[in-house]
C-alpha cells in the first residue's frame, strides 16, 4: 500500500517499522527466468540460452543445500520437540552445550543466507511498546527465556477494519506496518528443546504475541465488563438489604443476605476473569493459527528452500548482466545498480540487490571467463562446467563449512 493512503489516526500511538535491509527479491525463479528469456531487446541472443544456464546453476545450488539440510536436521534432532524417534543411549541423549552453540550459529547462518535480518533488543523492545495485538494485551516474561532471536524478511502494509468508539457501527480502516516473513528461534529456561517457527504477514505491534513466554492479560474492556457484572449483583444485594433494614427485619437475616451477596460477587468476578482470560487466549490462538507457516524441522526445511531460491535468482541475474553484450558491466557498482534499475523498471521492485553474494556464487561455481572485467563464460561452456561441477560434487560441503565458521 502507498503511504499516501495511510489511514492511521493522528493520535494513534505507533512505532515506525524497522525497514530491513531489503535483499529479498519477491519473484519465483521460474518467473524471473521467463522474463529474462523474453527480453531479447536487452539481452540479445543470450536470452534464449538463459533457461539452460539457470537449470544447471540450480542443480549445483540444490546439491549444496541438500547436503547442508541433512547435516543440520541431524544436529537439530537432539533439540527437536517434535522428534518421535528414540535416541540409542544416554550418552547421545545428553546434547552438549558446544553442540547447542554450534546449532545456533548454523541457524543464524541459515537465515542470513535466506536474506533475513535479525532484530536487535532495541527493535524488539520498540515493537513490544507498540503492542496492540489485535485487541490483546500481552505481558512478556523475559525471566523465562534462555535464548531468543527474531529474524525478519520483507516489509509492507496491511489495512484492517475495526469497530471504534467514534464509529461503533460503521467502523474504521486502520493501516499497519508488517513484516512479510518472521522467524522465531527460542529456548525457554529449564527446557531441552529449541523452538524454530516461521510466520507470515506479522504486524510489528504483534511480534510479542508470537513469543512462547508471552502471557495474555485482560484489557480495560474486560475489566469494565467484569466489574459491571459484579456491580449489578452488588446493587441487587444492596436493595434487598435496604428493604430488610427498612422493615426492621432481624439482624441475622440481613447478615445472611449480605454474606450471600458478597459471595456471589466474588464467584461471578472470578468466573468473569477466567472467561475473559480464556477468550483472549482463544483469540490469540486463532490469530496465530492463520499466520504460522512452519515449525521446527519443517521450518528448517522451508528456510533451506528459501536459500536455494535466493541464490539461484542472484546467480542468474548476475550471469545475465555480466554476459550481456548489449550493456556489459565492468565494476561491482555497475553490477548492483544495473540489476536494481532493471528490477525497478521491469517489475516495479525496489530492493537492495546483494551484489557481493551474487559475485561470490559466480566465484564458487567457476563461471568467470575474466573476473577482473566481469566477463562470464558463454552459455554452452557455462552449462558444461556446471555439469562437471555437479558430477564432481565440488562444493557439496560449501554451506556446512561456512556455517561452522560462523559458529566458532
Amino acid at each position: 500500500m502507498d503511504r499516501a493512503t495511510d489511514t492511521r489516526r493522528p493520535d494513534e500511538p505507533t512505532v515506525s517499522l524497522h525497514h530491513v535491509d531489503n535483499r529479498f527479491l519477491p519473484l519465483r525463479v521460474g518467473d524471473l527466468v521467463r522474463a529474462l528469456q523474453g527480453d531479447a531487446t536487452r539481452f540479445g541472443a543470450l536470452a534464449a540460452a538463459l533457461p539452460g544456464v539457470a537449470t544447471a546453476i540450480r542443480d549445483v545450488i540444490e546439491q549444496e543445500a541438500c547436503r547442508f539440510e541433512s547435516n543440520l536436521v541431524e544436529q537439530y534432532d537432539l533439540f527437536n520437540p517434535d522428534r518421535e524417534t528414540v535416541l540409542p543411549d544416554d550418552a547421545e541423549r545428553q546434547a552438549t552445550h558446544e553442540t547447542y552453540l554450534m546449532l545456533l550459529g548454523q541457524l543464524d547462518y541459515l537465515l542470513e543466507k535466506a536474506n533475513f535480518e535479525q532484530l536487535d533488543d532495541v527493535q524488539i523492545a520498540s515493537a513490544i511498546r507498540a503492542a496492540n495485538s489485535h485487541g490483546l494485551k500481552v505481558r512478556i516474561q523475559p525471566e523465562k527465556v534462555e535464548h531468543i532471536a527474531l529474524w525478519v524478511r520483507g516489509h509492507g502494509q496491511q489495512t484492517k477494519w475495526f469497530r471504534t468508539l467514534r464509529a461503533p457501527l460503521k467502523g474504521e480502516h486502520r493501516c499497519y506496518d508488517l513484516y512479510r516473513r518472521l522467524a522465531v528461534i527460542v529456548r525457554l529456561k529449564g527446557e531441552e528443546h529449541l523452538l524454530v517457527k516461521i510466520f507470515k504477514d506479522i504486524p510489528q505491534a504483534d511480534i510479542e504475541a508470537l513469543l512462547p513466554h508471552a502471557e495474555v492479560q485482560m484489557t480495560l474492556w474486560d475489566r469494565v465488563v467484569m466489574l459491571g457484572s459484579g456491580a449489578g449483583v452488588a446493587g441487587t444485594t444492596g436493595m434487598k438489604l435496604f428493604g430488610l433494614v427498612a422493615k426492621a427485619a432481624a439482624l441475622t437475616q440481613a447478615l445472611w443476605v449480605l454474606l450471600i451477596g458478597l459471595g456471589t460477587i466474588a464467584i461471578r468476578t472470578a468466573l468473569g476473569y477466567r472467561r475473559a482470560h480464556q477468550t483472549r487466549n482463544s483469540q490469540r490462538t486463532e490469530h496465530l493459527y492463520f499466520q504460522n507457516l512452519s515449525n521446527n524441522a519443517g521450518a528448517i526445511h522451508a528456510i533451506i528452500g528459501m536459500i536455494t531460491e535466493e541464490e539461484v535468482k542472484e546467480a542468474v541475474l548476475g550471469y545475465a548482466f555480466c554476459r550481456s553484450q548489449i550493456d556489459p558491466v565492468r565494476s561491482e557498482d555497475e553490477f548492483r545498480s544495473r540489476i536494481e534499475a532493471y528490477l525497478q523498471s521491469r517489475f516495479g521492485i525496489e530492493m537492495d540487490f546483494d551484489a557481493p553474494d551474487a559475485i561470490e556464487t559466480l566465484d564458487r561455481l567457476d563461471l568467470w571467463e575474466d573476473r577482473d572485467t566481469f566477463d562470464v563464460l558463454p552459455p554452452n561452456e557455462a552449462i558444461t562446467r556446471l555439469k562437471e561441477h555437479w558430477n564432481g560434487r565440488k562444493t557439496v560441503d560449501y554451506h556446512l563449512q561456512n556455517s561452522k565458521q560462523v559458529s566458532k
